[in-house]
């Protein structure tokens, strides 16, 4: 699972696996764990379906289930690794089958005012010929900070709003894990653009609309193969295996 933290018995973590390696101090946590849901019964889901590709690697599919109360990220099938968002609670919870441990993110608060010395901008170019999705024309966005471009996204504004809202609590809570991470991040890495895109405003493509494909310099980009709304699935999707050992970033 390749598109967020992850976790092994070493407690190494990837934070945003196309930005660096780095390695932080886990703990063990006693938190609980989200309140369980039936094992059966069948829940209503918005669901995107994303290809996604690094530097150096293959396309693989990230496939994002949205519900009133949870955020499920994973491998396009029910028996894979994932993440679950727990909305209410605004934790994240990165599951390891194979080691068979739980990383536990919290929401930890944070200063997220952007430095005084970081200037962003957009540029935003609307193309009247390309092809509507739902009623709603897609929109060119580059970001930029300190005039430097950081990544594009082609958005689709008015697109699954209820969806962009729990992917842009997603990427908030990320931010505020990697704002308060700061520390274990060389200077060097530390430009403008690290900073805005994964710390301060993580969800700067999100404020402007469903995103269908986001690229940068570096070799990372992710496009929107599919989607659909009100899709029944099972409700064990949102339920965290029981038994699972947990860790906690400190």
């Amino acid at each position: 699972m390749k598109y967020l933290y992850r976790n092994s018995l070493c407690c190494t973590v990837w934070l945003l696996v196309s930005i660096s390696l780095l390695s932080v101090a886990c703990s063990r946590t006693s938190d609980e764990l989200p309140a369980t849901v039936p094992d059966d019964g069948m829940v209503n889901v918005d669901w995107l379906l994303y290809e996604e590709q690094e530097q150096g690697t293959g396309q693989y599919p990230v496939r994002i289930l949205v519900s009133r109360y949870y955020v499920r990220l994973d491998d396009n099938y029910d028996g894979s690794d994932f993440v679950l968002l727990d909305r209410r609670a605004r934790k994240l919870f990165s599951v390891s089958h194979e080691e068979g441990n739980v990383l536990v993110i919290d929401s930890k608060p944070g200063d997220a005012s952007l430095p005084p010395d970081i200037v962003l901008t957009e540029v935003r170019n609307e193309d009247d010929d390309a092809p509507t999705i739902a009623g709603n024309a897609p929109l060119h966005v580059q970001f930029r900070a300190d005039d430097v471009l950081c990544y594009e996204a082609v958005v689709i504004p008015g697109l699954l709003e209820e969806v962009t809202e729990a992917l842009t609590e997603y990427v908030e809570l990320l931010g505020l894990r990697q704002l308060n991470s700061l520390d274990a991040v060389p200077i060097t890495m530390q430009t403008a653009c690290f900073l805005s895109r994964y710390a301060y405003r993580p969800a700067r493509h999100l404020r402007e609309g469903l995103p269908v494909r986001e690229w940068d310099a570096a070799g990372y980009q992710r496009t929107l193969v599919d989607y659909g709304e009100k899709q029944p699935v099972s409700r064990s999707l949102f339920v965290l295996p029981d038994g699972y050992e947990q860790f906690q970033i400190d």
